[in-house]
């Protein structure tokens, strides 16, 4: 019998409150885990992905970011930041971060939904210009990204140490929101 997916929706900026966080923690110790590259390398210990989140939980909270959630039967399945730079000269572009979906349910489209919804909110809502992102190289991102809009702006080669011997370039990323079409078209 085949797992159906359940009923789906993308909520900006929800309630933080504790049974959440909790959850959206979980998410990233569980995609770490499996490969993702996050931030930490596995095994990821919760309470330190619990401290690397609260400063951004409290960002979202205070309204400085906002947080994209995405529910599948009504629990958290993926989730992702659109931060804002502080300085009032970058008000026309938002950092894309910590793009994540629980691994089990990945497979099914919730990454590209979080992505295609973050680009028409930043768009449509936000009259942004552009999105960046950065992803590790050797993890498949970059194709991944480059797929759906993005593309290369600057390569830091080698600055990610994921294990002696292994150091990774961290790759940024941008999308040109004005001339990418809506999703679906």
């Amino acid at each position: 019998m085949s797992a159906r997916p359940g009923t789906r929706r993308l909520a900006w900026n929800p309630l933080l409150d504790r049974p959440l966080t909790a959850a959206l923690v979980g998410i990233w110790v569980r995609a770490t885990d499996a490969g993702g590259a996050l931030g930490f390398l596995p095994p990821a210990v919760p309470a330190d992905v619990a401290r690397a989140a609260a400063p951004a939980f409290v960002r979202v909270r205070d309204g400085r970011d906002d947080l994209l959630l995405a529910l599948v039967d009504d629990r958290p399945a993926g989730w992702c930041l659109l931060e804002r730079d502080p300085r009032g000269y970058t008000a026309h572009w938002r950092t894309l971060r910590r793009l994540q979906v629980d691994p089990a349910l990945q497979g099914q489209g919730i990454g590209r939904a979080l992505l295609d919804e973050v680009a028409r909110h930043a768009r449509d809502d936000l009259g942004l210009e552009r999105l960046f992102l950065s992803v590790r190289s050797g993890t498949g991102l970059e194709g991944w990204y480059a797929r759906h809009g993005y593309h290369e702006v600057a390569r830091l080669p080698g600055v990610l140490r994921v294990a002696p011997g292994d150091d990774r370039d961290e790759v940024v990323m941008a999308l040109e929101l004005a001339t990418r079409a809506a999703p679906g078209a």
